[in-house]
């Protein structure tokens, strides 16, 4: 079953699955295996999660670092949650012993997969 680690990588490049997130929070997480800490850490943060999404496809959206892909070119997924700063804050967003210092980290993991 898909991870955190998914549901945010498919979040960054699927626009659909994105407003699908928005619109229906809790039906879009049903396919993923995440703790209690993490889907109540993406459900419960509401608004300020809203605007952190938003605020980073809108920058994906205007700048240079959106391509859609060459037909029959695939997403490497193994090296995104490789890369040392995708896994700092996948832990960051684990260990965050409240709300605030949770939004914090999947902020700066937004960051890192733009």
């Amino acid at each position: 079953m898909p991870s955190l680690s998914d549901f945010l990588l498919r979040l960054q490049t699927d626009h659909d699955f994105y407003f699908q997130f928005l619109e229906s929070p809790d039906q879009t997480l049903a396919a993923y295996d995440l703790s209690a800490e993490e889907r109540t850490s993406l459900l419960e943060s509401g608004p300020q999660l809203s605007a952190v999404l938003r605020q980073a496809l809108n920058y994906f959206m205007q700048t240079n670092h959106y391509r859609p892909m060459a037909e029959g070119a695939e997403f490497n997924l193994a090296a995104s949650l490789a890369r040392p700063e995708v896994q700092a804050a996948i832990a960051e967003i684990r260990s965050a012993p409240d709300r605030d210092a949770r939004m914090a980290a999947v902020s700066a993991l937004i960051q890192y997969l733009r």
